[in-house]
């Protein structure tokens, strides 16, 4: 099947496309990316100066700081190599609490003194699902943040997140921060959390509707029209559980909408940042290949020959290492965590 590429004019004029050629739609139409929390504010108008300082505090220091701080005592072990690709689903919820957690414990990275009142409370059934919140009146919510955590070695590669949010549920100081996270020995071992990406929401929102209308690649040719999505009632920032604010396209077979790591390039520098975090001193981003390439049955030159096809490797001392840590780590761990 040949692909139909077109112009951002002649989109505009009803042809049926796959994608828009990126250089032809003008810069402007292009959501506008915020690089301090200053502008994130500039179009909303917001004159609170403290609100937005402590905005400004919890996304430059207190969740790169959580990094630091982190803690998670229980050790994770018994888990089949080959079957570590689904811990995200597993721990995925506890992590985030441990990250909520930690903001509280630590508030001296982002609470200056005027906001010992407010505490996060995290609820995965809103939206966002952490929110800085009154002790006393769950109504006065300063700012919020959708978390999202990352298992590293997961076989995709990428955060499996869905952001579908309308813009409008967004407020304009609210974040999307996405956690990446690991065993500090790599197959077992502490949960360990990387440096995590975080973005204004409201910005989020409008690229991901954005790239899913022109910079897409579509399984067959739509029109914009067709490329649109399904009308929603309006919606406002803090809805409350039963309010609809989730985007629905109205081409989406596949359930894709919201796979924000994919509508490049917003987290392309994240993600290859976050794979070169290193574990034992081996890349994530290797311990995550050589894993994906296990199979039953599989033997070592297998292993390689997929290596020094993907890395055009020569040197095979990472695969060689992997394998006898993950040998010294199952001989060390107790009888009754092995399976």
């Amino acid at each position: 099947m040949s692909i139909i590429e077109i112009t951002y004019d002649e989109a505009l004029k009803g042809k049926p496309f796959h994608k828009v050629r990126r250089d032809t739609i003008p810069k402007e139409e292009f959501p506008h990316q915020p690089s301090t929390v200053s502008d994130w504010v500039s179009a909303a108008g917001l004159a609170d100066k403290e609100l937005v300082q402590l905005a400004e505090r919890i996304r430059d220091v207190a969740l790169p700081a959580v990094v630091d701080y982190f803690e998670f005592d229980q050790v994770i072990g018994g888990i089949r190599a080959t079957d570590l690709f689904s811990l995200n689903s597993l721990m995925g919820a506890t992590i985030e609490d441990q990250v909520v957690s930690t903001l509280n414990r630590h508030r001296s990275t982002w609470d200056n003194g005027l906001w010992g009142e407010y505490t996060f409370i995290r609820s995965a059934q809103a939206f966002p699902d952490v929110r800085l919140t009154h002790r006393s009146n769950p109504e006065d919510i300063k700012l919020g943040i959708e978390l999202k955590s990352w298992f590293l070695l997961s076989k995709e590669g990428e955060p499996s997140m869905r952001f579908v949010p309308h813009p409008d549920a967004c407020a304009p100081l609210d974040m999307v921060c996405v956690v990446p996270w690991y065993l500090s020995n790599a197959v077992c071992g502490n949960p360990k959390i990387a440096q995590p990406w975080v973005q204004q929401a409201k910005y989020a929102a409008e690229w991901s509707m954005f790239f899913w209308r022109y910079l897409r690649e579509s399984k067959s040719a739509l029109s914009l029209p067709e490329r649109g999505f399904k009308k929603i009632p309006p919606c406002k920032p803090y809805p409350r559980k039963s309010d609809q604010i989730s985007l629905h396209p109205l081409d989406d077979s596949g359930k894709n909408y919201g796979r924000l790591p994919r509508y490049h390039p917003i987290m392309d520098k994240f993600c290859e940042s976050a794979l070169d975090t290193e574990i034992l001193g081996i890349k994530a981003e290797n311990w995550r290949y050589f894993l994906q390439i296990q199979t039953d049955g599989v033997t070592i030159d297998a292993v390689k020959k997929k290596l020094s096809e993907k890395f055009e490797m020569t040197d095979f001392s990472d695969s060689n290492k992997i394998i006898g840590l993950i040998c010294d780590m199952a001989r060390e761990l107790p009888e009754n965590l092995m399976r």
